[in-house]
Order: C-alpha cells, then sequence, then structure tokens
C-alpha cells in the first residue's frame, strides 16, 4: 500500500514506517511542506528496481554501439522520416 507522510511524522513514526516497509510491503512518499522529497520502499523492491535499472543501461548501451558510426546528417534524415511516416506523409521533400 501507498502512503504520504511528512517529514514531521516520519521522525516520530520511523520503526512502525520502517517495519511497515519491511514486513507488509508499504510504499511511502516522504514530503516536506507538501513537496515530495523522498520514499521509503521495501529492499525487496529496491532491489528489483536495480536490477530492471542494469538491463536498460545494457540495452541503452547496445543500441548506442549499434548506431555509433552514423554522422548527424544520417540521424537527421532517419528522425525525418520516422515523423513523416508518424504523420502518414509519405512525400519526400529533401
Amino acid at each position: 500500500m501507498r502512503h504520504i507522510i511528512s517529514t514531521i511524522d516520519l521522525r516520530a513514526q520511523m520503526g512502525e514506517i520502517l517495519n511497515r516497509a519491511f514486513y507488509n510491503g508499504d510504499e511511502f512518499l516522504i514530503t516536506r511542506k507538501g513537496k515530495p522529497l523522498a520514499v521509503i520502499i521495501p529492499y525487496s523492491e529496491y532491489g528489483k528496481w536495480l536490477k530492471l535499472r542494469e538491463k536498460l543501461f545494457e540495452k541503452i548501451s547496445e543500441v548506442q554501439d549499434r548506431f555509433d558510426d552514423l554522422c548527424q546528417e544520417k540521424v537527421d534524415r532517419i528522425a525525418l522520416e520516422a515523423v513523416r511516416w508518424a504523420r502518414g506523409n509519405d512525400k519526400g521533400c529533401s
């Protein structure tokens, strides 16, 4: 379950909040003066997030490696073709 809690309440209930995160899987958005400041999530969720983040960066790196030899002009041309395709405009104007 997700909760929003102020920094003042966090200080007063730290032990309970940590237990709820660990044992119940609760997530807490910590706010200061109504603005988001930090989150507390179960460690198991944090581990999953780290693995997903690592996979994402690996994929990004793979894509970058595949297109390393492209010059900016070719990238611009591919982007323009993609925009035309997306708009349904197959009239080429170079």
